[in-house]
């Protein structure tokens, strides 16, 4: 039996205004396992959140849905006595998710204004000297696509992404060597570490409008779990869930 557990399911940003959307911006999460074409599944854990998504219907209000095209219109909801955790919108007819989860905004999403680039030489001889690898795991900082920079365009900011260390982390009860990824931030001459990751970080997109792309983090759990990152410039979680097998 599955389990759906939504966490921090909505979250309070600050945003500058959009002109042509009126109210707070919103952030939901979508379930779409079970779901047919046309309907999407807000899952929720709280009253508040849960009438947040009923509310999301009302005078047929129109959503945007990363990563499919938007935006698309709420028709109504669809009434599932003895549901709990989760509110059934049916959608603009011909709508069909194409991800498992979707992030579901009620306003547009911010302009996407950052990049991802291999590192120059220096840049490589750099991450070299900040990986904590031992020396039996030193030829990772070498494979194609594992040192990367990512490039924000606001503020001309660069983040310098590569393996870090390995730690052991109880997985089902039992203790594993995970490799862990870190993320420096360029400060002048300096490189500051800001954020650490079980796998390499899977940048999602920018959600709260800062230029800075979100880390979409599925960490090992007993099931499926999925966790969406702020890491600059501090660390905070914006939006998660779980379900447990």
């Amino acid at each position: 039996m599955k389990v759906l557990t939504a966490l921090v399911l909505v979250a309070s940003t600050q945003f500058q205004p959009v002109a042509h959307a009126a109210g707070e911006r919103r952030y939901f999460l979508a379930s779409n396992t079970d779901t047919d074409e046309s309907s999407l599944r807000i899952v929720y854990n709280s009253d508040e959140v849960k009438q947040a998504a009923r509310d999301l219907c009302k005078g047929k209000t129109q959503l945007w849905i990363w990563p499919d095209s938007g935006p698309v219109t709420c028709n109504k909801i669809v009434s599932e006595p003895g549901s709990t955790g989760s509110v059934l919108l049916k959608l603009t007819s011909g709508f069909k998710p194409t991800k498992v989860t979707s992030v579901v905004s009620n306003q547009p999403f911010p302009s996407q204004h950052w990049s991802l680039r291999s590192p120059t030489a220096a840049e490589q001889e750099i991450a070299e000297g900040l990986s904590q690898l031992k020396a039996a795991d030193r030829k990772m900082l070498n494979k194609t696509g594992s040192v990367q920079v990512l490039v924000v365009a606001q503020n001309e900011r660069e983040f310098l992404v590569l393996p870090y260390r390995r730690v052991k982390t109880e997985i089902e009860g039992e203790y594993s060597d995970v490799l862990r990824y870190k993320i420096f931030l360029k400060d002048g001459t300096h490189w500051k570490g800001l954020y650490e990751s079980d796998k390499a970080p899977q940048f999602f997109g920018d959600l709260d409008g800062d230029g800075v792309p979100e880390v979409k983090r599925t960490p090992y759990c007993d099931g499926t779990c999925e966790y969406y990152d702020s890491f600059y410039p501090r660390n905070k979680l914006i939006l998660g869930w779980n379900v447990h097998e």
